[in-house]
């Protein structure tokens, strides 16, 4: 429920949200099939969006159909995939959903100490420790969710393989795995992890009508 009430995200409060709901019978509607009465309130909001976001798994990308046998990945974008393993990105971004494992908040090196202007989960624990770290997202679908960090200020996946490859900055906070971490990657090689990172995208996902707007 805090991003309905966060100030730089959706900035309402729940009673407005609660009013708004109740005074839309398509709602009441909804909540009296699914609660058995038109009582709309937080709790109810909140079973509703965790259930709505529960049903939104992304699992029918080309990779998907190549590791069930149903289609071939391309020989650049199998070169892709042995360069995504070789620089080991799994450590970060890996399994099913190509994300951390851990569900870890992690400092990647975007900014110095002195650079930082968003200080990411400290904001929330106070740790100094957790200075700049931000939670690690899923790689699915990452060619069509442009900007990239937590700020978007990357604008294309070669961007953010240029970071990685030589950009990354130190700071006390930054993942250890990153520490001192950098590579050269030729154009080729660049285009192939990217082909790579296509195959992850799941048209009949971002095309179900289950997802795109009710009214």
């Amino acid at each position: 429920m805090l991003p309905i009430q966060n100030e730089i995200e959706m900035d309402e409060s729940l009673e407005s949200v609660i009013s708004k709901l109740s005074a839309k019978p398509h709602y009441t509607k909804q909540f009296s099939k699914v609660f058995g009465d038109t009582l709309i309130n937080e709790k109810k909001i909140g079973e509703a969006l965790a259930l709505f976001l529960s049903s939104m798994i992304s699992n029918n990308s080309k990779y998907d159909q190549h590791n069930r046998g149903e289609v071939e990945l391309t020989f650049n974008e199998e070169r892709g995939e042995e360069i995504y393993l070789g620089l080991l990105c799994t450590n970060c971004h890996g399994g099913f959903n190509f994300d951390d494992q851990g569900n870890r908040f992690l400092n990647n090196g975007l900014d110095t100490e002195q650079e930082m202007t968003d200080f990411g989960r400290e904001l929330v624990t106070n740790n100094r420790n957790d200075r700049g770290q931000f939670k690690v997202p899923s790689l699915r679908n990452i060619a069509v969710s442009a900007p990239y960090m937590h700020d978007g200020r990357f604008s294309t996946l070669e961007e953010v393989i240029d970071h990685y490859a030589s950009g990354v900055k130190n700071s006390a906070s930054l993942d250890g795995f990153l520490r001192g971490f950098e590579f050269e990657i030729s154009d080729q090689d660049k285009s192939n992890l990217i082909e790579f990172m296509n195959t992850l995208t799941d048209e009949s996902f971002l095309e179900d009508p289950a997802f795109s707007d009710p009214f």
